[in-house]
């Protein structure tokens, strides 16, 4: 919002002192906009860098939790560590301030992490339900805790919106078709995969997939690795703490 006020200030102050000297507002005009378009670029490539290093600090300081096996066992530990992380990004509202949407980015961060670092999907779900719509994978979480809370309407509400928003995430799809299988909607599963086929279809992943529960098997998820078990919906298949991966749509 403040990135915007003073770019029109910006182009405000060019265009004055020009139409007090051309007196044709038309001509004022240009330096004006062009004043404006730099200011605005310049203030939202600042914000920018700000949140990236916002974002880079709270991600290091959740990697003691990757590297010492003592401090992601010790429950204490390990949820100080957590709450460090996320008090680091809340520290980023007042950034918020500046920019449009940041504020929904920053709570899709957080959610992400108390959803798949801390395990703690009531305290996740207001983050997640602030977050924002292109963040496909703090609205997939979100559709989750939907569903842990026998939520399918809801559950399919988030996952519509989030498909809406990110039409070529494969994953996103496949995790949606996955959810309604697990909650015996295999029908509207294949329906959903049939879309996604659509929407990407040179995607194997999509297409094995659909293949599987057209023939009442099971979905092959474990080639996405780290990022599908953040989801928590398999177990990984050696204990460790899944990595939250953020996209930065």
């Amino acid at each position: 919002m403040l990135n915007l006020i003073f770019s029109l200030v910006a182009g405000i102050f060019l265009f004055v002192p020009f139409y007090l000297w051309l007196n044709v507002w038309w001509q004022a005009f240009p330096p004006a906009v062009i004043g404006f378009v730099a200011a605005y670029f310049y203030l939202v490539r600042r914000t920018s860098k700000q949140t990236e290093a916002l974002f880079r600090d709270a991600v290091q300081t959740l990697e003691p939790l990757q590297n010492r096996p003592e401090i992601a066992s010790n429950p204490d530990r390990r949820n100080m560590i957590i709450d460090q992380s996320v008090e680091k990004l809340k520290a980023g509202y007042d950034l918020a301030r500046w920019q449009f949407f940041l504020k929904a980015q920053i709570d899709a961060q957080i959610g992400i992490i108390l959803f798949s670092v801390k395990d703690d999907f009531k305290e996740a779900m207001p983050y997640l339900e602030r977050s924002f719509p292109r963040n496909w994978i703090a609205q997939a979480m979100l559709a989750i805790c939907h569903m842990k809370r026998h939520k399918p309407e809801k559950m399919e509400e988030a996952f519509e919106k989030a498909v809406s928003y990110n039409k070529k995430e494969d994953m996103l799809w496949n995790i949606y078709a996955y959810c309604l299988n697990k909650i015996k909607k295999t029908d509207r599963a294949i329906e959903v995969l049939g879309r996604a086929q659509k929407a990407l279809p040179a995607n194997n992943v999509i297409v094995e997939n659909l293949v599987a529960l057209q023939n009442n098997k099971q979905m092959k998820m474990k080639n996405y690795g780290d990022q599908w078990y953040q989801f928590h919906l398999e177990k990984p298949p050696t204990p460790k703490i899944p990595t939250p991966r953020f996209s930065r749509r």
